[in-house]
């Protein structure tokens, strides 16, 4: 089966890129027990500088193998709960619809606008907007409405949703998830005239201002920022949690600094990328020409290392993840070099074995029979070689994605596993 995070990465990107020290300490006033799930509750945290306080939005995160993380919303009055990714790789927000009647529809929640009081049609000159989002080995079809959601303690009331009026089986109908979430910076889509509830015209592509999440948040004072961080686990139950209006200082070490990358303009949440090296040896994939020069995309939509074919053949070679890892014990460590600051300044970041060995995960491609989370991709020509950097790089290093001052913070997470909170806001004092 393929996963949507795969899919997700290989074609949204083709639209996606159309033209494509911080250091605090902080306290816990009522720190949690080991094994314990703190209740959903406004907790006070101590900074030792007199700051404004700012709402944080914390929102649990669901673990599915190791390759999938999604979260609950609702949507509609009274709410309709749906299980969805929080995609920083897409713009798009869509459940299914009960007008959808493909079997992947039928297999997941459906909104029933009829039961909502709050549903408003989202018109554009008197005719009902339809997108089409084409995926790799699929393709969705919503149209647009004005939505009721609640996303924990916080409510916004209207949002932009799509509601999928017909979708393919393939991926869709086995992923343990409803619909997508996204969190990028922009996107461009194929928009036409919805005639009916599931008929479209033909229509064009175009960039999108609609408000995202993220903007709603802020507008409803929900968050003072936007700015939002995400944590993932390897364990089940505490899978990860994204946090809304700042980063949770209690997935930072005290005295430890975040290192900050700017993000490049309209370029989604995307940053320079020097290199790769295994076991401290270059792998010289990215150079000064035009053509050469490499970006990463942080992406939490998608499961894997991604990037062009031949180049992740040639990561997959150097780590000795082909043609198999039978002899894990002799596999390497991988470092992702990334530009911070001054053109040329370094950054590592490495993987070793046990990060990047996936159990449940399918190979890709037939390039190697190794569980590795490495994806060939297949993108459209562009200026510059695409690498994403999925839920394997983010699992590893505690990401803040600050659309404010744009840019992305990553911090070498502790060892210590740190539990999962229910959906609850918090009150923190946040410096930056």
């Amino acid at each position: 089966m393929m996963r949507l995070s795969t899919v997700l990465s290989v074609t949204l990107f083709p639209l996606l890129w159309a033209v494509l020290t911080y250091e605090s300490s902080w306290s816990v006033a009522s720190p949690t027990a080991p094994g314990e799930l703190a209740e959903a509750k406004l907790l006070p945290l101590i900074k030792r500088h007199d700051v404004p306080h700012t709402r944080v939005l914390l929102v649990s995160l669901q673990n599915h193998r190791n390759t999938q993380y999604f979260g609950k919303i609702s949507v509609g009055n009274p709410p309709q709960s749906f299980n969805v990714v929080f995609d920083t790789g897409s713009h798009h927000f869509w459940i299914p619809s009960n007008e959808c009647q493909a079997s992947s529809c039928r297999a997941h929640s459906r909104f029933d606008d009829s039961r909502s009081s709050s549903f408003r049609h989202h018109s554009n000159n008197g005719w009902n907007e339809c997108v089409t989002v084409t995926f790799g080995t699929g393709r969705v079809v919503y149209r647009k409405a004005l939505e009721a959601i609640r996303i924990g303690d916080a409510a916004i009331p209207s949002q932009a949703v799509g509601l999928v009026v017909d979708q393919t089986d393939e991926p869709f109908v086995d992923l343990p998830f409803d619909g997508i979430v996204g969190l990028g910076e922009y996107f461009v889509v194929y928009t036409g005239m919805c005639l009916s509830r599931s008929s479209c015209l033909a229509g064009s592509y175009e960039r999108s201002g609609q408000k995202d999440l993220l903007d709603n948040l802020k507008t409803e004072r929900v968050i003072a920022d936007k700015i939002f961080a995400v944590y993932l686990s390897r364990r089940r139950v505490m899978g990860g949690v994204i946090s809304f209006g700042g980063f949770d200082p209690r997935f930072v070490q005290q005295g430890k600094n975040i290192q900050w990358f700017a993000t490049l303009p309209q370029e989604g949440w995307a940053i320079p990328l020097i290199d790769f090296k295994v076991d401290g040896v270059r792998l010289h994939l990215c150079f000064d020409s035009a053509e050469s020069r490499c970006v990463a995309v942080l992406d939490t939509g998608t499961s894997s290392i991604g990037g062009p074919k031949a180049d992740i053949h040639q990561v997959l070679t150097a780590l000795g993840a082909a043609p198999s890892c039978e002899r894990r014990v002799d596999m390497r460590h991988l470092t992702v070099i990334l530009e911070q600051g001054t053109p040329g300044q370094e950054i590592e970041f490495e993987l070793t074995p046990d990060d990047y060995l996936v159990e449940n995960l399918k190979p890709s491609d037939d390039y190697t029979s190794c569980p590795a989370a490495f994806m060939p991709l297949e993108l459209k020509q562009h200026p510059v070689r695409i690498f994403i950097l999925g839920e394997v790089f983010i699992r590893r290093f505690y990401t803040i994605f600050d659309r404010e001052n744009q840019r992305i913070g990553e911090y070498r997470r502790r060892h210590k596993q740190v539990l999962v909170w229910r959906l609850s806001l918090l009150l923190l004092h946040r410096h930056c």
